[in-house]
């Protein structure tokens, strides 16, 4: 009789230390969970982030450039990771060459589309350069 009772004890003994773990389990796996999700959450916010740091960071660029050269930007266009801008920019006709060099130098410069110079004066002291480009920034 004593063996009987000594077994039953032992066996619920068993059954509740079963019991506990798996209600251990179950809390550490819905807290791995939780953490998972958050994690993915905060990576997902991450990615969108830097997605508008780098796509600010292109449109700095080509506002320094403007702002350079004291020029102004007649259209923005976002394609794919490129940027296409038209930018206006006033130079003596001395520093064409030189505005030329300097923008091909640009980091964010990714292609020019076109060059136009609008000489209406037939003065190249007073000349306006319209340049159709796509910028882009390294870090894409």
């Amino acid at each position: 009789m004593k063996k009987i009772i000594l077994y039953s004890i032992l066996i619920l003994s068993l059954l509740f230390s079963v019991i506990f773990v798996n209600i251990l389990y179950m809390r550490t796996d819905l807290k791995y969970n939780e953490y998972k999700n958050k994690l993915s959450l905060l990576q997902q916010k991450n990615k969108n982030n830097h997605k508008n740091t780098n796509t600010s960071t292109r449109y700095n660029n080509i506002i320094h450039i403007v702002s350079k050269y004291d020029g102004e930007i007649k259209e923005f266009k976002n394609t794919n990771k490129n940027i296409n801008a038209i930018i206006n920019i006033n130079v003596n006709g001395n520093y064409i060459q030189k505005f030329l060099d300097e923008l091909k130098e640009e980091k964010a410069l990714y292609r020019i589309n076109s060059i136009t110079l609008d000489n209406k004066n037939y003065n190249l002291d007073n000349s306006i350069i319209e340049i159709n480009a796509e910028f882009v920034s390294n870090d894409l």
